[in-house]
């Protein structure tokens, strides 16, 4: 029994060059990475972090504008501003990378802490989330 196989490698060039041209300039790569980061930071404001934030200290609940005793979130800027295309933040892709953050002055506060407010991290970065944007990364660049 005879048994051929026949590759025809100019489609298989073409796949390739496709491939090597999309990885140059990763731009749309990084769009679609993006949109899956923008779902993970929108995740970690409604469970109040990941792992959970530090409580509102009573001072704090008091002062509060209307009847939101929601963590980090009395006016939603700070969630508006990386969660999505907003005025309060940016997001900058380059065929290389991926930058994204808050223009707000109070967003780096909330992120480190100081002497006298805990830090509550809101823009973080896991192995589950990483997985979910390589894949969509991925399929953005076999399409």
């Amino acid at each position: 029994m005879n048994i051929q196989v026949r590759v025809n490698f100019s489609q298989v060039n073409n796949l390739l060059n496709r491939h090597a041209r999309n990885l140059k300039d990763l731009r749309r790569a990084w769009r679609a990475g993006l949109v899956v980061y923008y779902g993970h930071v929108s995740e970690t404001f409604e469970r109040e972090g990941d792992p959970p934030w530090a409580p509102l200290r009573e001072s704090t609940l008091r002062r509060r504008r209307g009847s939101s005793a929601r963590i980090l979130q009395d006016t939603g800027h700070l969630k508006k501003s990386v969660s999505g295309p907003s005025t309060y933040g940016f997001a900058r892709v380059t065929p290389n990378s991926l930058t994204l953050g808050s223009k707000l002055p109070y967003a780096g506060y909330h992120m480190t802490g100081t002497r006298n407010m805990p830090a509550r991290p809101f823009l973080t970065v896991n192995q589950p989330v990483l997985d979910r944007m390589a894949a969509a990364m991925l399929r953005t660049l076999s399409a």
